[in-house]
């Protein structure tokens, strides 16, 4: 979706999908670390939600000072989390770039986002916020239709879900791309 994006943007005439299926394929292994970098990164978010389950079962919520303290950890794990993959999310889109390596990416991306990564961040947090309106528009129509008789044998749900998966695949990387033209084109210094 970037290389075509990119492509689009540059004023490209005569792009297929197939061109963008064949030219885009070179930062594959590349976009797979910054994947696994990603993965490592949600590492503290996975512990906040791990901490919550078992402190629910052990019913470590009746004392409020275990409360107000086990909330700060949560709160501060969540906010690591937030913290290094504001970033990292944008340099998917510049691992892109013709000859750029991931960990160069990376640091390009954490340059590119130096005193602006809460304005980025509650810009992620507007795009995941319409992924899930747009998930329960496309979805519980859906359903409700599965549950007529005379529709049961056609698979309503897996193909809402199919082509919602695609158009949120679209719209992300778009939403995406568009925000890193924004930061690279915008002359204003970090605020």
């Amino acid at each position: 979706m970037v290389w075509l994006l990119r492509q689009i943007m540059a004023g490209t005439k005569d792009l297929r999908l197939r061109d963008g299926l064949y030219s885009s394929g070179g930062p594959l292994i590349a976009t797979f670390f910054i994947v696994m970098v990603i993965f490592i990164q949600i590492i503290p978010f996975a512990l906040a939600i791990i901490a919550y389950v078992a402190a629910q079962s052990v019913e470590i919520f009746d004392d409020t000072l275990f409360t107000t303290l086990f909330w700060l950890i949560e709160l501060l794990l969540v906010a690591m989390s937030s913290f290094w993959i504001t970033s990292s999310l944008l340099s998917l889109v510049i691992v892109t770039l013709p000859g750029m390596y991931p960990t160069k990416a990376l640091r390009a991306a954490g340059d590119l986002v130096t005193s602006r990564r809460l304005r980025i961040l509650y810009r992620f947090i507007w795009l995941l916020i319409t992924f899930i309106i747009i998930w329960f528009i496309a979805l519980l129509p859906a359903i409700a239709l599965s549950n007529i008789p005379f529709l049961k044998n056609i698979p309503i749900v897996p193909l809402a879900m199919l082509f919602t998966a695609s158009f949120s695949l679209v719209w992300g990387s778009t939403y995406i791309y568009l925000l890193y033209r924004k930061l690279v084109d915008d002359d204003a210094a970090p605020s």
